[in-house]
């Protein structure tokens, strides 16, 4: 994956409403729409119906570039998200690193490792 790149995960608690119900929804696009209007780049993945008439699915995946406002902005997502309903979490993957965080406190210790995680590179392995 590009080191200049975040993938952000939205995951569901166990009690959320369906993945395709209009709440569900709802709260996946405010999230979407938030990134947005803080001028965060996101890409975000949908699933779309053969129909016109169907609205897009929002998966609650997205990829996002890394720029000046993407931390706080990503803190504010992630924070609503994650206290909306308990159990809910944020995956984040930085390069070949991973984690999730279930409380804004994690999400901004994950925030603040990203540009450590984003600057390291694989060292080479000594010879005998």
């Amino acid at each position: 994956m590009d080191p200049d790149r975040i993938e952000l995960t939205l995951l569901p608690a166990a009690d959320d409403p369906a993945p395709d119900g209009a709440d569900y929804q709802a709260a996946l696009w405010a999230a979407d729409r938030t990134l947005r209007e803080h001028g965060v780049k996101a890409s975000s993945s949908m699933f779309r119906q053969d129909d016109a008439e169907t609205p897009a699915i929002h998966l609650g995946q997205m990829v996002v570039k890394l720029g000046p406002y993407v931390a706080p902005a990503l803190a504010a997502v992630i924070g609503v998200w994650v206290q909306a309903r308990f159990g809910r979490k944020a995956r984040l993957k930085v390069g070949d690193v991973e984690a999730e965080a279930r409380t804004p406190e994690e999400v901004a210790q994950l925030l603040e490792l990203v540009p450590e995680i984003r600057d390291s590179k694989p060292k080479e392995l000594e010879g005998p």
